[in-house]
């Protein structure tokens, strides 16, 4: 059953640093958890690594971080490629948006012109049966 420890009582207790650890625990080299927002280590985890580490220092190590630095690598073109799709949705959706402002204007201007043409046609519709309506009583009324 692993005995967890906090990261910051591993620093003090087998003198490492805290950028090791959390290097260690990226890459599986130990045992290691997040609980809420602190990292804890397995300590068995962490003294067989240490000692393995004292035995095979450089090559195996080395390899190690090699390889973590060519998959950060290959992380970070990813979300290169990401940036430049989500920059190109961006512009894309400000064309859109620009065009959508375009005929909104469009149709605030026909709504003004069509309420103006609703407004003088009942103007004159309303002129010409008073009239008609004058005509027909003045015909009757004679």
């Amino acid at each position: 059953m692993p005995k967890w420890i906090s990261i910051d009582r591993a620093i003090h207790k087998y003198e490492v640093k805290e950028e090791d650890l959390c290097l260690w625990a990226e890459t599986k080299a130990i045992t290691a958890s997040f609980t809420e927002t602190t990292l804890i280590i397995d300590e068995e985890s962490l003294q067989k690594f240490l000692r393995w580490h004292e035995t095979f220092r450089t090559e195996d190590y080395i390899y190690t971080l090699e390889q973590l630095c060519n998959n950060q690598a290959e992380i970070c073109k990813l979300y290169l490629e990401v940036i430049e799709l989500q920059k190109q949705d961006l512009q894309h959706k400000t064309k859109t948006i620009e065009l959508l402002k375009k005929q909104q204007a469009a149709i605030i201007e026909q709504y003004k012109l069509s309420q103006e043409t609703i407004k003088k046609t009942t103007e004159i519709l309303s002129k010409v049966e008073k009239g008609w309506l004058e005509k027909l009583w003045s015909l009757i009324s004679k």
